[in-house]
C-alpha cells in the first residue's frame, strides 16, 4: 500500500498520455506502478472515447518523430554536401581548399590588424582614385573577397584568390630582390632589417604555394577552371604588376 501511495503522489504530476502508456505496458513496470497509474487514470474520469483519441495522438506522434529525424538528418547531410563537410574522408583537394582558406584569411585578419591599412584607408577618399591606385588597391579587394568565395566553391572565388596570390607573390619577389641588393650593399643595408627581409621571404612563400597549389588539376576541377582561365588570370595578373612597376599606367 505504501508503494501504491509513492507512485499515486508521483503520478498526479503526469498528463492523461504517460498515464495510460504505463496501463498500456504492463510488462515494463512493476504491479504497484501500474496499479496506482490505473487508480489516477479512474480518479480522472474519462470517457473510453477520451481514451482512445489520447491513444490516437500519441500513436501518430510517435510516427511523426522519426520522420521529423529523417528530415533533419537529411537538411543536416544538404547543409554538409553544400560545404564538403561529412562523415567521410575529405578529399586532398578539399583539403587544400580548406587548408586555404584558413591560411590566407589568418593572413589576411593579421595583416588588418598589425599591419598597414593605409590602402584601405585610401579608397573612402575619393581624391585618391585614378586607374593606377584603383590597380594597386585592387589586390587588397580581391584577396579578402576572393577568400571567402573561394572557401565557399565559387568559380569566381577561385579566379579572384588565384589573381590576387599571383600578384602578391610576383610583387614580393620582385621587391624582395631588390631589398636583398640593398641589404648587401655596404653603405645602404641598414635601411633593411633582417626581420623585414624574413617577414617578407615568408608571405612570398605562402602566396607563391596558395597560388601553385590553386593551380592543381583537381582543385581546378572543383571550380571548373579550365587551362585557358587559369592562364587567363595568372597572366593579367602579373601584366598589372608589370604595368604598375614600369609605369604603363
Amino acid at each position: 500500500m505504501n508503494d501504491i501511495n509513492l507512485f499515486s503522489a508521483r503520478y498526479k504530476l503526469l498528463n492523461d498520455a504517460d498515464l495510460i502508456a504505463i496501463v498500456d505496458s504492463p510488462d515494463d513496470y512493476q504491479p504497484t506502478a501500474v496499479d496506482a497509474a490505473t487508480i489516477e487514470l479512474q480518479s480522472r474520469q474519462l470517457t473510453p472515447a477520451q481514451v482512445d483519441e489520447i491513444r490516437t495522438r500519441a500513436s501518430t506522434n510517435s510516427q511523426l518523430q522519426p520522420s521529423q529525424q529523417q528530415n533533419l538528418i537529411r537538411f543536416k547531410k544538404s547543409i554538409f554536401k553544400k560545404l564538403n563537410i561529412d562523415n567521410q574522408p575529405l578529399s586532398k583537394a578539399t583539403r587544400y581548399i580548406n587548408i586555404i582558406t584558413g591560411a590566407v584569411g589568418f593572413f589576411f585578419i593579421m595583416a588588418i590588424m598589425f599591419g598597414d591599412t593605409s590602402i584601405y584607408k585610401m579608397m573612402f577618399s575619393a581624391a585618391s582614385y585614378n586607374i593606377n591606385f584603383i590597380l594597386i588597391a585592387l589586390p587588397y579587394v580581391l584577396l579578402p573577397l576572393g577568400t571567402l568565395l573561394f572557401g565557399l566553391r565559387k568559380k569566381s572565388g577561385w579566379i579572384m584568390l588565384s589573381a590576387a596570390s599571383t600578384y602578391i607573390a610576383a610583387q614580393l619577389l620582385y621587391f624582395e630582390k631588390k631589398n636583398l641588393l640593398i641589404k648587401a650593399d655596404r653603405d645602404f643595408g641598414d635601411m633593411i632589417s633582417y626581420n623585414e627581409l624574413i617577414v617578407e621571404s615568408l608571405v612570398l612563400l605562402l602566396f607563391a604555394v596558395v597560388a601553385i597549389i590553386m593551380c592543381r588539376k583537381d582543385i581546378r576541377d572543383i571550380f571548373k577552371i579550365d587551362i585557358k582561365i587559369m592562364l587567363f588570370t595568372m597572366a593579367v595578373a602579373v601584366t598589372v604588376l608589370v604595368a604598375q612597376i614600369f609605369r604603363l599606367v
